[in-house]
């Protein structure tokens, strides 16, 4: 298969990730949703009246996001003690800057456990700029070399492979959008 198709899971899987993640938006992404959401009532007759009388079903519809409090209360159950983060000091500056762009350890822990929790799964990406090979931790610190650790939504992970190696399974492929 090549990177640039889509794995067939990732195709089954992108309407129900869609389904949970309106739901967990709200409101707001099911009414966007219009139709695919909710129906017309007389799907067969399209005229002006029929369009009318759907809209204000429309803004009559209710939607009580009972997902979102749900995952809320899954994250508070998870994170209601403060997390331990114990790394070696020459990647301490993870802790407050996993990302490069200021965000904790601590905060993609949480984005990525509510990722999980809506799609079943959500990927990281840990990216280290080239460096000659022996340089020392002042050099290291003085060019300003430092990982980074990019998170993935499950619905930017189109495509992966895995083979077996010595009983132990390795991503061979992964195609990020």
């Amino acid at each position: 298969m090549p990177a640039s198709d889509k794995h067939p899971n990732y195709t089954a899987s992108l309407p129900q990730w869609k389904l949970v993640r309106d739901c967990v938006e709200g409101a707001p992404a099911i009414e966007k949703g219009g139709v695919k959401y909710l129906p017309r009532p007389n799907a067969g007759e399209y005229t002006y009246e029929t369009d009318v009388r759907y809209q204000q079903y429309l803004k009559r519809a209710s939607f009580v996001s009972f997902t979102s409090s749900t995952l809320e209360g899954l994250l508070g159950m998870v994170f209601r003690k403060h997390s331990e983060i114990e790394l070696q000091s020459s990647i301490e500056y993870l802790k407050d800057n996993a990302t490069g762009s200021g965000i904790s350890l601590d905060q993609m822990a949480r984005s990525s456990l509510s990722s999980v929790l809506q799609c079943g799964r959500h990927g990281f990406l840990v990216d280290y700029p080239e460096a000659t090979e022996g340089l020392s931790v002042q050099s290291v610190s003085s060019l300003g070399l430092r990982a980074n650790i990019l998170p993935y939504r499950a619905e930017n992970i189109l495509n992966w492979q895995v083979v077996t190696i010595n009983g132990i399974t390795v991503l061979s492929l992964v195609t990020l959008c």
